[in-house]
This record gives structure tokens, C-alpha cells and sequence, in this order.
């Protein structure tokens, strides 16, 4: 988690944090409703991170929360809350039958759906 703190963020996307180490974290948004502004500031400073839409996001923040403890190499713990592995993987999988999804982005998005259905599927969570 350091690591993603001590990050950069993508010039040519701004909601894109990146680490030392190149693993990428995007910052998204459900599709903005109304009058809500896209995209989304963060903070004050302009040079941060700003929330991207992403279509169908909505999906992913209303999948039921998924809670585990982690540990991290150093041998700290700590607890992890994010969205189902079921949604994820749902998630993933519409992401690379998009027609207009990047060619090099849908083998990674089957590769991240398989590997976190095989971890559900091996631990019991429900996928």
C-alpha cells in the first residue's frame, strides 16, 4: 500500500496513479447523472488525481462488499474491503466482449477475471 501512495500519475490520464514498480491503479466513477461534473476533481490541486465515468461502474459500487484480512510482505496485516469477487469478475468479462475495448487491454481483463474466479472458486467466496 506504501508503494501506491508513493506513486506518479499518467500524464495523458489523469486518473491513472502508477507506482515504481508500474502497477496502475485508475480512480472511476459511475456515469455522472444531472448536472454531476465529469470528470470529477478530487482535490483543489489541479495536478492531482481526478475520478474518471466508467461505463457501467454503477455495477461495481452497488456489488455487495467483500471484506478479507491481508498481509503484506513485510509480515504486517491489515483488513481489505472491496467489491465481490463475483462482481469483479462480471465486470471483467463484459469489459473484454466490448466492441471497442483495447485489443491489448482484453486479454488482461480475461487473464484478471480467471485468476480471481479461480481464487474464489479455491477459498469458497462465493463466485
Amino acid at each position: 500500500m506504501t508503494e501506491l501512495l508513493c506513486s506518479t500519475i499518467r500524464d495523458d490520464q489523469l486518473f491513472t496513479a502508477v507506482n515504481a514498480k508500474g502497477f496502475e491503479v485508475d480512480i472511476l466513477r459511475r456515469e455522472a447523472a444531472d448536472l454531476a461534473p465529469h470528470p470529477l476533481q478530487l482535490t483543489d490541486d489541479e495536478d492531482d488525481l481526478w475520478a474518471v465515468q466508467a461505463r457501467r461502474a454503477n455495477v461495481l459500487l452497488g456489488s455487495p462488499p467483500f471484506s478479507a484480512p491481508i498481509i503484506s510482505v513485510t509480515g504486517r496485516m491489515a483488513r481489505m474491503t472491496t467489491i465481490s469477487p463475483a462482481a469483479f469478475v462480471d465486470f471483467k468479462r463484459w469489459m473484454a466482449s466490448t466492441a471497442d475495448r483495447d485489443p491489448l487491454k482484453i486479454s488482461r481483463d480475461r487473464l484478471q477475471a480467471s485468476i480471481v474466479e479461480e481464487l474464489a472458486n479455491r477459498f469458497r467466496l462465493g463466485v
